[in-house]
């Protein structure tokens, strides 16, 4: 009957497969030895689980025997070891199930530099001096990191896109990690303006329990405001060893003017051309003879504060608006409403401008009162209505092209 010679080689931080689906593939089988000693191994899956291992030894192994045996380095450092004694039993080979979830400073840089495998063999009968024995380990039988230490983390899209949110609130970046041997401390990932301003930032450690790789950025609607448009994501690696420099990596990141409905709404705006006060849609971008391309922008705050407090002053502006429909009946008619507007998408609608619009009935017809809408507008100037107060004068909006976004 065969029996076995069970050891272990322990060491200390764990090797695992490439985490949140990256792609660090062991090798094959190997087998390496010499006329005393050999080994047959699977290729180490990284799962944690101990690693299957056989070793023979010519002739078998005698009751008695002992093996100790290392694990060293390219430079001779030693990484593991353990030792074994046979007491009352022999094999002609031993299935070894070797421990190697704690590989302790082992990097990628030393699998590709080579291990060694150091064994001392000691007969039971103490006839014989101990027997050294040296082993290249195969690097086949280890995953493979990157060459490349900037790929050790990639961002998982090549652009981000952040919706402006009503409130403060969390936007995500996730990664995929490439690191069998856990190298990486920590990533700090960083959200930059074009001018370097730093708008928010965070520092990633790997979990390699879920392969789930997120930072959240914690941004608000006046970030939104300021850095409306393209931006950049930076990762910085840091390494577990010290003395390695960091290695940085880059994405592109839109910091959106509007929430993801009232963006997929303003998608759909027709584009217009114009030349003074004639306006034309145009499908195709090309504008008629003597036309030009209208350009419908988002207000400044100094441009709105301007509109809201003298209309008049800002006639035959074109801007892009939100506005929620207060009022829309036999009063105003079936081509006018009148709507509280804002520059921007807010979290009260009822607090922005009182105002007043008109369109195309036909355009209108499927609009009612608390309709959230985006709209195309030129100012044409202000609108003066009866009240129960006596009057009063607000901004007059004549909509070139409106969709709705949601209630308000």
């Amino acid at each position: 009957m065969k029996k076995v010679l069970s050891f272990f080689i322990v060491i200390c931080a764990s090797v695992s497969l490439s985490i949140g689906g990256a792609s660090a593939a062991p090798g094959q089988a190997a087998s390496f030895g010499d006329s005393s000693f050999t080994f047959k191994a699977e290729p180490y899956s990284g799962d944690g689980n101990p690693w299957p291992f056989v070793v023979a030894k010519a002739g078998g192994f005698q009751p008695g025997d002992s093996v100790d045996v290392k694990v060293v380095d390219s430079t001779g450092k030693q990484i593991s070891s353990d030792y074994e004694y046979l007491s009352s039993y022999g094999s002609p080979a031993a299935e070894l199930r070797l421990d190697l979830r704690g590989y302790s400073g082992l990097t990628s840089a030393q699998v590709t530099s080579g291990l060694r495998l150091l064994l001392t063999y000691s007969d039971g009968n103490y006839k014989t001096a101990d027997l050294n024995f040296s082993y290249a380990m195969p690097a086949q039988l280890f995953p493979s990191a990157p060459s490349d230490k900037s790929q050790f983390v990639k961002f998982a899209k090549s652009d981000y896109t952040f919706d402006r949110t009503l409130s403060c609130g969390y936007q995500i970046v996730d990664f995929v990690i490439d690191d069998p041997y856990e190298e990486i401390r920590s990533v700090r990932v960083s959200l930059q303006s074009p001018a370097g301003a730093e708008i928010d930032s965070g520092t990633l450690y790997p979990d390699r329990t879920t392969g789930i790789n997120v930072v959240s950025f914690f941004l608000c609607p006046d970030d939104f405001d300021v850095y409306a448009g393209k931006n950049e994501v930076t990762a910085s690696i840091e390494w577990q060893t010290s003395g390695q420099v960091p290695v940085s990596i880059k994405t592109s990141a839109s910091l959106s003017q509007f929430s993801k409905p009232a963006r997929e709404a303003a998608a759909k705006l027709k584009k217009f051309c114009f030349k003074g006060s004639s306006y034309k849609s145009t499908s195709n971008g090309k504008c008629p003879a003597g036309f030009k391309p209208a350009t419908f922008a988002t207000p400044s705050v100094v441009q709105w504060n301007s509109l809201s407090r003298n209309p008049a002053g800002s006639t035959g502006g074109k801007f892009r608006i939100f506005a929620c429909i207060a009022q829309f009946d036999s009063v105003t008619g079936t081509s006018n409403f009148r709507a509280y507007a804002t520059r921007s998408e807010s979290s009260s609608y009822y607090s922005g401008v009182n105002s007043y619009f008109k369109g195309d009935k036909r355009q209108l017809l499927s609009y009612s009162e608390d309709d959230l809408v985006v709209a195309d507008v030129t100012v044409t100037g202000k609108y003066s209505y009866s009240t129960f107060g006596g009057g009063t004068s607000v901004p007059y909006f004549q909509i070139r092209d409106i969709k709705k976004v949601g209630t308000c």
